[in-house]
């Protein structure tokens, strides 16, 4: 089986059905995982409250994933993972996803 220890796993859609039982796979396997959610808060509690109970990391970010500005927040969230993870220190302002235009922003992340 894989290990994930280490890993972050962002999950869109990942409080309920197909998406809740990746998020708790992910975690089972040892990554840390941030639960993305659009409309029902209930479902991700209850989500991350089934990976917590059995020793999981798990963080829930609400976000329409259609939305420019609710991707950057799930992102920012998933980079506070890996900090309080990994123990690092980032320091970045509070806008510093747009001192790049959105395109050259998740490009430098390998996103496209």
């Amino acid at each position: 089986m894989y290990n994930l220890n280490g890993k972050v796993a962002l999950v869109t859609g990942g409080a309920r059905d197909i998406g809740r039982q990746t998020s708790i796979k992910l975690a089972s396997l040892g990554s840390a995982v941030c639960i993305n959610y659009f409309d029902n808060p209930e479902d991700a509690n209850e989500t991350m409250k089934m990976i917590t109970e059995n020793d999981g990391k798990a963080m829930i970010v609400q976000g329409d994933m259609t939305k420019q500005e609710d991707i950057q927040e799930l992102l920012v969230n998933a980079l506070r993972i890996l900090a309080v993870k990994y123990t690092l220190w980032l320091i970045l302002p509070g806008d510093w996803w747009q001192e790049k235009p959105w395109k050259k922003w998740m490009e430098s992340f390998g996103i496209s």
